[in-house]
This record gives structure tokens, sequence and C-alpha cells, in this order.
């Protein structure tokens, strides 16, 4: 895997309560409810921890490259996301950062930190 630049990973945090929600949306606040100019778009740090770990052995789509790591993941400003996980990411509890490999989302192993 090529690791690329991250991508920047853009959610909203909503002014009335500070919940911050990913991805982008307008729906309202998943707590209070607040909806429009209460909502302020946010650039979110990509890092997080590892909830949970799976692997996809087969993908209905033959494009999709299998075997796949999917891991649900905890940004660290709280919303929780599912993607693909590079190799090193084999645990709950992981300390994770987003990265691009191929223009597509991808958490690797944060450097540095005291990962399980």
């Amino acid at each position: 895997m090529s690791e690329e630049k991250a991508l920047p990973l853009r959610g909203v945090r909503c002014r009335g309560c500070g919940r911050t929600a990913f991805p982008v949306q307008d729906f309202g606040c998943e707590r209070c409810g607040a909806h429009g100019d209460d909502l302020e778009p946010v650039e979110l740090s990509g890092n997080g921890t590892v909830l949970a770990l799976l692997t996809v052995h087969e993908h209905p789509d033959p494009a999709v490259p299998t075997p796949a790591a999917i891991a649900g993941i905890q940004l660290e400003e709280g919303p929780v996301l599912r993607a693909r996980v590079g190799a090193g990411v084999d645990a709950a509890g992981a300390a994770v950062t987003a990265a691009a490999d191929g223009g597509v989302l991808v958490f690797q192993k944060r450097n540095g930190a005291d990962n399980r």
C-alpha cells in the first residue's frame, strides 16, 4: 500500500451543545436537534482508536480487493465510523490516523502512539 497525504476529514460541530458529527450533514445535531447556522463546519484530526476489527474475505464487487480489514473507529472528536485499516492494525485499542491510499480513506497505525 502506498501511503499518500492524509485526506482531510470534515465534519460539523454543534454550536449549541458541542457534539461533533461525521461526515458533514445538515440534518441537525444528533444530541440537541440544533440545525442550520448552529452547525459549524470543522476539520477533524483524523486520529482515533480502533473499537472493533474484522476481515472481509469475499466482497460482492470483484473490483474490491480482499481480504480487507475493516474497523469501527472512534475519532478523537467523538464520532464513530467504519473504514479500512492498513497492515499492522490488528487489535481493538490500536491508535490510528487517517491516510489515503489511491484516494481511498485508510486508517494506519499512528506513529509514536502506545499501540496495544
